[in-house]
């Protein structure tokens, strides 16, 4: 049923009558978040936010979309998106932050960081993506293996220190750039 009061807009008339760029509250809520990045292009607190949800991939998300609806890797790049739109925060700490992303979403991730890395911030990443790991600066090896197993420095250093490391992600990152090149040395 369809409330007689507000006729579906979920606010009071005086809070629906408040305009902001010409939109009442319902109407902003109902915009995609490339739709809002548009609307509100000339509003420089609310346009890097919503750049910044452009550019991990959920740009098709409705603004007011509930967050029960969202699949696993949007949720992740929602996450994402919320943490990198905090100028304010200089390091970036992330714990697995392809887990959810598709293959193809992972190099859209890799340019978000290198802005972020633009702008004077750091991120540090707990990860296991080769495409990630491959792209950053520095890395820290832990192993030789997992659980009891793990736990000790391994290999430390570039991407080429690495892989030159007689190490499981030292020879994954070799046998990468020789299928596909994409390997930083």
């Amino acid at each position: 049923m369809v409330c007689e009061e507000c006729r579906g807009g979920r606010y009071r008339p005086e809070l629906l009558g408040t305009r902001v760029s010409g939109l009442s509250i319902a109407e902003v809520l109902d915009l995609t978040v490339d739709q809002a990045a548009q609307v509100f292009d000339q509003h420089p607190a609310i346009r890097g936010a919503l750049e910044t949800a452009t550019a991990v991939g959920i740009g098709h998300l409705v603004i007011g979309q509930s967050t029960d609806t969202l699949s696993g890797g949007e949720a992740q790049r929602l996450r994402i998106a919320t943490e990198v739109a905090q100028p304010r925060r200089t390091v970036l700490l992330m714990d697995e932050p392809t887990r959810g992303l598709g293959y193809d979403e992972v190099p859209r991730f890799v340019a978000l960081v290198d802005r972020v890395l633009a702008e004077g911030r750091s991120v540090i990443a707990i990860e296991h993506n080769l495409a990630v790991i491959a792209a950053a600066d520095w890395i820290i090896e832990v192993g030789p293996g997992s659980g009891y197993r793990g736990g000790r420095i391994v290999a430390a250093g570039s991407v080429r220190d690495v892989m030159d490391a007689d190490t499981l992600t030292g020879r994954s990152l070799a046998a990468m750039r020789r299928t596909t090149g994409a390997a930083r040395p």
